[in-house]
């Protein structure tokens, strides 16, 4: 059976060589058409292309099992892979906006602007559409075949979607300057690129943004949602009732893949340590149909059993 560290690495594995042919391509079309647009593009690629390359390496990591060095294992490591690539695409995309503010004020200010060249861009734009789609295709496959629980290829189908969309938007919006040419509104195209690169950075920015919460709250520890904590302790209680012990509270922390719960428990009787390892393994089995694959400890408490919060 295929291990969901081997689904990534070969996902990732494609993901690489497709970023460094969408780099070479985007950065060879800038320099041929003149437009910025595109060697953003290819700048965004080019990062995915080195990211790739760390991104293997975050998936043979948090495969590992818990050892001495780390006791609580290594899944962390996805969440903070997660919130650097974050971090890096919301800096491509704010050092763009600014590079294109600053052209169109000094084409505002009377300097001379080297006009792009339109009728180039069409041909690179549908082939980068078109591997972006695949790329995304492939990522979300793979994830699919993961069980839906590895963030690091859902990062990577994202930030697919994004390098297609930002081709894609660069392709519509150099279509609609260039037809116009010749009417009112000539003087906007010389920097056609620079207008078409801050629709596309405030079409971009939601998605890193929520990338970067999302995995900054899990480095720093942050509890599941109210809504899906509650129904973490409706999931645990039952098991936990037919083995005679009585729920009374639960912690619970996702790390990247994993959810990690700490369920304190009353029990009536002794409880031998037989009867907690059996019940750790159930919980853990009713957590996975649940959230995926989950960490279980129970610790035995004094305290009465509680309804969960409200």
């Amino acid at each position: 059976m295929t291990s969901v560290a081997q689904i990534e690495r070969s996902s990732v594995r494609i993901a690489k060589w497709a970023n460094l042919w969408m780099a070479a391509a985007g950065v060879t079309a800038a320099l041929v058409t003149n437009a910025d647009a595109l060697m953003l593009d290819g700048v965004f690629s080019g990062v995915n292309f080195i990211i790739a390359i760390v991104a293997q390496r975050v998936a043979a990591s948090v495969a590992r099992e818990p050892d001495a060095g780390r006791p609580f294992g290594y899944e962390i490591d996805e969440s903070v892979y997660v919130m650097f690539r974050a971090l890096i695409l919301l800096g491509i995309i704010a050092v763009a906006a600014f590079m294109a503010v600053d052209k169109i004020l000094a084409y505002a200010s009377g300097a001379e602007i080297e006009p792009v060249r339109f009728d180039r861009i069409m041909v690179y734009v549908g082939l980068m559409v078109a591997t972006s789609a695949g790329l995304a295709a492939v990522h979300h496959r793979n994830w699919r075949r993961t069980g839906k629980t590895s963030r690091l290829l859902a990062a990577e189908r994202s930030a697919a979607i994004i390098d297609g969309a930002l081709s894609a938007g660069a392709g519509i919006a150099f279509l609609v300057f260039g037809a116009m040419r010749g009417t009112a509104l000539d003087v906007l195209v010389p920097v056609a690129d620079s207008f078409v690169i801050l629709i596309l950075c405030l079409v971009m920015l939601p998605q890193p943004l929520g990338l970067f919460r999302g995995a900054f709250d899990e480095v720093l520890g942050v509890g599941l949602p109210p809504d899906e904590r509650d129904r973490t302790f409706d999931c645990v209680r039952p098991v936990l009732d037919g083995m005679g012990l009585h729920l009374a509270e639960i912690a619970a922390i996702r790390t990247g893949r994993i959810l990690s719960v700490l369920a304190y428990a009353r029990s009536d009787t002794p409880v031998s340590g037989e009867t907690l390892d059996q019940a750790r393994e159930r919980v853990a089995q009713q957590l996975h149909r649940l959230h995926g694959r989950a960490r279980v400890e129970i610790v035995l408490t004094g305290e009465t059993a509680a309804e969960p919060p409200e």
